[in-house]
């Protein structure tokens, strides 16, 4: 058997996977496997087929500067049960252990997006009906920060403002205070 040979940085070698899917392989160090799915033909060394994705820092369609995938949509707008929902996720992950930082991460939610929208899930939690008639004054177009101060001004309006830090110190809602104000 000969010795290996040095591995050629930017060289294409052509394998085929265990399911029989063909594959190139960009050689630059360490192998990189790139699948082409539905060709059952090997691509020719030196040229790459269409299905098969450019050299690093060139972007592929569907992917982020970072390679993140965008090929899927985030909804242009939220609701505030979206809201509710994203608050009542953080808090199970804060109630199981996990600071709020970590929370949000695993969430996948900045902080001040919570913060900004928390009046919303407070309402809920405190009065629901008061909420709901709030909510049916809700128009479209209307932003959901917007919404949150309206909920944030019935907390105020109402008196309700003993029970939601009485919720705060018990575990029921995050204790979470608007930075800078």
């Amino acid at each position: 058997m000969p010795p290996p040979r040095p591995v050629v940085r930017g060289e294409l070698k052509n394998c085929v996977s265990a399911d029989g899917d063909v594959c190139v392989q960009r050689l630059a160090g360490r192998e990189q496997p790139v699948w082409q799915e539905g060709s059952a033909e090997a691509a020719a060394p030196g040229r790459r087929s269409e299905s098969s994705a450019p050299s690093h820092g060139v972007q592929r369609e569907g992917r982020g500067v970072r390679g993140v995938d965008t090929s899927w949509k985030k909804p242009s707008f939220l609701t505030p049960e979206d809201a509710i929902s994203r608050y009542k996720r953080v808090l199970e992950a804060v109630n199981k252990g996990n600071n709020k930082t970590v929370a949000y991460r695993a969430v996948g939610v900045d902080r001040k997006t919570i913060a900004d929208t928390a009046g919303i899930a407070e309402l809920h939690a405190v009065n629901p009906g008061i909420y709901q008639d709030i909510r049916g004054t809700l128009k479209k177009g209307e932003t959901l920060l917007r919404f949150s101060e309206m909920c944030k001004a019935a907390i105020k309006d109402q008196h309700l403002e003993w029970k939601v830090q009485d919720l705060k110190t018990n575990g029921g809602l995050l204790s979470i205070n608007p930075k800078g104000k």
